[in-house]
């Protein structure tokens, strides 16, 4: 039995990498078509959001999102299976990650070598972390606190975001850019805690709920004082 929890290897990230691309048809120019997601950075990013949402999600949801207009034809269905195993185990550990060791969680960033630098790609994780709060968050999710931990996500992941970017320096691009992975901690931590605080109101209010303990009697009934009179001329009047 596969195990849903264990980590996409090098390699299989790799596998679903060419995999997302390799789905586009390599002699569609069609610019109104919508690719979906083309690449295990956003793919990531998307995951990240999904997995950090106030509500969950199921794949009957987010699985159209992924392919967009080119939903791939599949050979059969272990193919299907093959691919959609290897997403599932990589939303699983990004959840287990930002779970259990928030510290451990880091994003699957681009890099481009410049000599000898090295410089982080954010760009496309963004755009797939935006794509799943598009799908998912309602306007009342955005608050003061979460508008003002998804602002990273905002910088390079929208056009209005590059527009700003665009007018800065340097330095304080790269601050943001650096801020990223821990907004994603802080994200998901926030909105944990908030699903934790919703289910305990739940339990709170069905523990108000009076239960019955023996059947409900109608107003016609006999009263159960045993007075022989029916319950609407008795005790319930």
């Amino acid at each position: 039995m596969t195990d849903l929890s264990k980590p996409l290897t090098a390699k299989e990230l790799d596998r679903l990498d060419d995999f997302l691309l390799g789905r586009i048809y390599e002699d569609d120019d069609d610019q109104d078509k919508d690719e979906g997601i083309i690449d295990i950075s956003s793919l990531d990013g998307f995951f990240t959001a999904i997995a950090s949402a106030p509500e969950m999600t199921p794949p009957s949801v987010w699985l159209p999102v992924i392919w967009g207009d080119y939903e791939p034809e599949w050979t059969n269905e272990k193919e299907f299976t093959i691919i959609f195993t290897l997403m599932m185990r990589h939303m699983n550990s990004i959840i287990d990650q930002l779970e259990k060791s928030p510290d451990t969680y880091h994003p699957v960033f681009m890099g481009r070598d410049v000599g000898d630098e090295e410089y982080l790609i954010v760009d496309e994780w963004c755009d797939g972390y935006m794509t799943g709060v598009y799908l998912i968050y309602l306007p009342e999710h955005f608050n003061e606190k979460f508008k003002e931990l998804i602002g990273p996500m905002i910088a390079f992941g929208t056009d209005n975001g590059w527009d700003a970017l665009e007018q800065m320096e340097e330095d304080d691009v790269d601050i943001i850019r650096q801020s990223i992975t821990p907004a994603a901690r802080k994200i998901y931590a926030y909105w944990s805690e908030q699903r934790k605080q919703n289910n305990i109101q739940e339990i709170d209010k069905s523990q108000l709920t009076f239960q019955h303990k023996t059947p409900k009697v109608s107003r016609n009934d006999p009263c159960p004082c045993g007075s022989g009179k029916k319950y609407k001329k008795c005790c319930l009047h």
